[in-house]
């Protein structure tokens, strides 16, 4: 911004038909756009989901995560098996919310 006015400052030379876009953050995901600047962009090439997962439970599972990478405990699942733990545990969480209401 300067004098009242934003302007976009090519750092190389563009020609009458060139498209020029703005990169916010290389790592954000559709809800950290959303989150700050109040639109999604659909081509953003990093996606997640957030989820809630009751504390007890998320304990347990970071416990065994830790001893999965650090291949301490045999028999402990993989990072990605963890993870799905947490994407039903929190489905269930939200089922059992859901038939209360």
């Amino acid at each position: 911004v300067a004098d009242g006015e934003v302007r976009l400052v090519a750092t190389v030379a563009l020609g009458v038909d060139d498209e020029v876009s703005i990169n916010y953050d290389p790592e954000a995901d559709y809800l950290d756009l959303y989150e700050r600047y109040g639109f999604w962009d659909e081509s953003a090439v990093v996606h997640t989901a957030e989820v809630v997962v009751p504390p007890a439970e998320l304990e347990a599972l970071l416990r065994e995560a830790e001893a999965a990478d650090e291949g301490g405990a045999e028999g402990a699942p993989p990072p990605s098996a963890i993870r799905r733990e947490l994407v039903a545990a929190q489905a269930e969480a939200a089922k059992a919310e859901a038939a209360k209401a």
